[in-house]
């Protein structure tokens, strides 16, 4: 056999197997391959979204301006989270730890009391383990702006006015320093009243001298004319 009458079959024998290749794949086959993957694709989208739990609020709000320090903090998932070694941590704008605590399961909340806290802005980090055991954490912040009250002004009609009266202890040097003038009034009457008596007293004396002195006038006048009449007889 010669070259040229083997090429022929060789062509012969390609043009048969991509006779065979050719043939349609029967549609419920196809209908069953579409189904199977777009099964294959539904699960494996479908697995992860539902996988976890995840957060469906926060208390207070993530972003929260309060006029007031809230008492507590809170997470709220989707499910029930497991008890496994849950976490929430606070801290202030200068990264300080407020509080960094254990929080109590509720349903589907995780919640923490907080202690006093003042004007500034906290940020809440929290960690908890989801529904289907996967652990699943997250922070959101708030901010506390509480008016200060500003201290009251003092209300002059609130003073105490200084009372009139003297005390008790000051009365008799108030009195004669708030009038000088009766303190001198009475001093000079004192002096009028001494000299007055004073005078009295001399005056009484000067006149029982003048008496005692006229009466021994007189009897020496007797006594001389007597002497006289004497004599002339």
């Amino acid at each position: 056999m010669t070259p040229t009458q083997l090429i022929p079959a060789r062509s012969t024998s390609l043009s048969t197997r991509t006779t065979r290749a050719a043939h349609p794949v029967p549609a419920p086959l196809r209908a069953l391959a579409a189904l199977a993957l777009a099964t294959g694709v539904a699960l494996l989208t479908g697995a992860p979204a539902s996988a976890h739990d995840s957060i469906v609020g926060t208390s207070p709000e993530d972003g929260a301006v309060l006029d007031a320090a809230p008492a507590s903090v809170a997470v709220t998932l989707s499910d029930v989270p497991q008890a496994i070694a849950p976490r929430i941590i606070v801290t202030n704008s200068a990264g300080a730890t407020m509080l960094d605590e254990e929080p109590v399961i509720t349903d589907r909340s995780a919640s923490v009391e907080l202690p006093a806290l003042e004007n500034d802005t906290y940020q809440v980090a929290w960690r908890v383990v989801s529904s289907d055991g996967h652990p699943i954490q997250g922070t959101y912040s708030f901010t506390v702006a509480a008016q200060v009250a500003e201290e009251p002004a003092t209300d002059p009609a609130a003073t105490p006015a200084a009372s009139d009266e003297p005390a008790v202890g000051e009365t008799a040097s108030s009195t004669a320093a708030a009038d000088p003038t009766s303190t001198a009034s009475t001093s000079t009457d004192a002096e009028t009243t001494d000299a007055d008596e004073g005078s009295s007293s001399t005056a009484l004396v000067a006149g029982a001298i003048v008496a005692v002195l006229a009466v021994a006038l007189a009897g020496l006048v007797l006594v001389r004319r007597r002497s006289s009449l004497k004599d002339e007889s």
